[in-house]
């Protein structure tokens, strides 16, 4: 049956490729600055060819795990669960970056930084899903917590749909579908209590009560710093002062802006993927399969060819 990586080792690789990408991101706001504008049809190169492995690596991933598990098994029913949540996140982080590859090629990268938050935040949350919701770990509910906390919010929607005036007269949203809409938000917040209410409720059995969650401090559980580089990205999301000044620079800065936006994409989009591809599948206690680690080290490769437009020394052969 596959399993997922050791958690301390998730959150050692997130902890050492995060310091990793802060390194290369200091280089290109410094003196690197002219060159990494220079290769940067290179990079976009680079940045495509990772894309199209990461897709190969993720379908590899997801066939081989499926074929490990039985429906007979309870373990395997929960890691299947738990497995569904990461590698579809997976997926949509493929979806993201191919949406910041197409920008960056275009010569969008301001919008590049915009569609980055959201990668941003898909690597935090299923490395928090990742780390923290292993079904051998000490939070194995998160999964499903995060699954159903759709619904938590889906009467609230109903009732600001209709709000509008805006729906056809046999709209299905009647006063029966309302009911059921709200039974099921007051069964869920009596099966995990009332803070999981809130937006990031699904996570707030890995806090003390009354905890302000946010994406800064979901990030700090995989002991990563967040908050600067996520700010630089929400300016190109919302109508800011700030977003404002920055649209008003020369042009020559995209340049310099798609080289930023490239370098953390690729790391965000790697780091992702590696949480959910097995790098050893164990099938009665032996090593089965190792094509994960063979995938893993292919992605880690090409995401340093990307940021660095050529071969790490020792890597790729």
């Amino acid at each position: 049956m596959a399993r997922s990586p050791k958690r301390s080792l998730i959150a050692q690789e997130i902890q050492a490729r995060w310091l990793e990408l802060s390194a290369v991101a200091d280089k290109l706001s410094g003196t690197q600055r002219a060159a990494a504008i220079a290769r940067r049809q290179d990079m976009l190169e680079a940045l495509r060819v990772l894309l199209l492995t990461g897709h190969e690596a993720l379908a590899w991933a997801t066939e081989r795990v499926s074929r490990s598990l039985t429906d007979s098994d309870d373990d395997d029913r929960a890691f299947g669960a738990y497995y569904a949540v990461t590698s579809g996140l997976a997926a949509r982080a493929l979806e993201t970056f191919e949406e910041i590859l197409c920008l960056l090629e275009n010569g969008l990268a301001r919008g590049a930084r915009g569609r980055l938050r959201t990668l941003e935040e898909i690597f935090v949350v299923a490395g928090v899903i990742a780390y923290h919701g292993d079904p051998a770990g000490d939070h194995p509910s998160l999964p499903m917590r995060y699954i159903e906390h759709r619904d938590v919010f889906a009467r609230g929607l109903a009732d600001e749909l209709i709000a509008t005036g805006s729906l056809p007269d046999n709209h299905a949203l009647d006063a029966e579908t309302l009911a059921q809409l709200e039974r099921r938000r007051t069964e869920l917040v009596e099966k995990y209590g009332k803070e999981y209410q809130r937006l990031w409720g699904w996570a707030s059995e890995l806090f003390p009560p009354k905890t302000q969650i946010n994406l800064g401090v979901l990030a700090e559980t995989l002991n990563v710093e967040l908050r600067g580089f996520y700010s630089l990205s929400s300016r190109h999301v919302h109508a800011s002062s700030e977003g404002w000044h920055e649209a008003r620079e020369d042009d020559g800065e995209e340049g310099d802006n798609a080289g930023f936006v490239g370098t953390f994409a690729a790391g965000y989009l790697v780091l992702t993927l590696q949480a959910v591809i097995p790098t050893r599948v164990v099938v009665d206690d032996e090593v089965a399969d190792r094509t994960g680690e063979a995938w893993s080290d292919a992605l880690v490769w090409l995401s340093l060819v990307a940021r660095s437009q050529e071969p790490p020394t020792g890597g790729g052969d």
